[in-house]
């Protein structure tokens, strides 16, 4: 059986959130405008690094820009 763990990281920059969803919850976390990207992009090298998942996609739409990552 193979076993799978998905997660989604959305980068809601109007609402300055970086929204982080997975199976067991969500987490909402504001990040300061000036220097959103930088810390969006800090915490997702960060997570990833120390979880063990990758990204698997990335999706621009316009409301924001979700990373979709997994782990097997």
């Amino acid at each position: 059986m193979i076993k799978i763990k998905i997660e989604i990281i959305f980068l809601a920059r109007m609402a300055q959130q970086l929204i982080h969803h997975s199976s067991s919850e969500t987490k909402i976390t504001k990040i300061d405008k000036k220097n959103f990207f930088q810390e969006a992009l800090q915490y997702i090298e960060k997570y990833v690094d120390k979880s063990g998942f990758k990204i698997f996609s990335i999706d621009s739409e316009q409301g924001g820009i979700s990373y979709f990552l997994i782990k097997d």
